[in-house]
This record gives C-alpha cells, structure tokens and sequence, in this order.
C-alpha cells in the first residue's frame, strides 16, 4: 500500500468506528488495517489480512442491506472486472451516514496484474459517480487516487463508464 493511501486513511481515521469492512483486504505491501480498525476483512482469496473469503458481488446477499457503519477500499477496483456490481454491493451495505472510503489507482499508472487489472476512473469520474451524497474529501498522489463519500442517497450513478486499461 502506498504512502499516500495511508496518509488520506491517517488524515480521516478519527470519523470510522463500529463495524468497518474492507474489500480487497489481502495484504500485498502494507493494508489500511494498519491505519483504520478494519472489523472484517474480505477478498476473492485466503491471505494474510484476510477475515472472509467472499466475491464483492455478494456482499449484501451474505451481509444484508445497510449492515456496516464503513466500508474501504483501497486500490482494490481496478480490479474487479464487474466493478458496477462491486460499487453496489459496497455501497448497499453501507449505513446511510456512513463513509466510502475508497480508493483506485490512477489512470497514468501502469497495468499492474494482481491477478488482472480491468479499468481506471479519473478523480472527476469518482466524484460523479457520488453525486448528490457528500464527497468530503479527495486525493490524488503517486499512483493512487481517493474519495471519502457520506452516504446520503440509497443509488450512485452507474451510467459513468471507466477507461479500460490496455
């Protein structure tokens, strides 16, 4: 994990309390578990960091709508191949109220498989994406890029389209 994730997560680590999950916890080169206090951690694989094995696209069927005060993510989305069903999971079982922290590498980075890496959105694309929640913060740095969303609407905007990477 780079520096400038866990100076965004280190930044906002005061707002997350009670049950927190992380999508795409597996722990590579360091993990936001080290910085917010992670309840569950999930990923497609077994690993270290990880609490559950579970594809994102079944978070609200095992979970249930609206069953988690957070949810992070960090440079997991690029990816998940289905990132349309990955956002609606995350954000159906997060609580209105609750914070997205989420964050995706940038679309100048290089393609870097672990196992494939699907797609980039710009910064300005995040944030559309949460239109009509609260974006209470931003970030772009080195190779990442990151949004911390209040939930305040039941849908986000599924009609952006990311760039594929090549």
């Amino acid at each position: 994990m780079n520096g400038w994730i866990l100076d965004f997560a280190r930044k906002h680590r005061g707002k997350f309390s009670g049950d927190i999950l992380e999508v795409g916890s597996y722990d590579v080169n360091g993990a936001l578990r080290s910085m917010l206090p992670i309840t569950v951690g999930t990923d497609m694989r077994e690993g270290p960091g990880v609490d559950k094995v579970i594809s994102v696209s079944d978070l609200l069927t095992e979970y249930g709508p609206e069953s988690f005060d957070h949810v992070c993510s960090a440079d997991a989305l690029e990816h998940i191949e289905d990132w349309d069903a990955a956002l609606v999971n995350m954000w159906g079982i997060l609580k209105p109220g609750g914070y997205l922290f989420l964050t995706m590498a940038h679309p100048k980075k290089g393609r870097h498989g672990y196992p494939h890496d699907y797609h980039r959105l710009g910064l300005t694309l995040m944030v559309q994406i949460f239109a009509g929640n609260e974006v209470l913060d931003t970030f772009e740095g080195g190779p990442s890029q990151g949004v911390l969303v209040r939930k305040q609407t039941p849908s986000v905007d599924l009609t952006i389209r990311p760039k594929p990477v090549r």
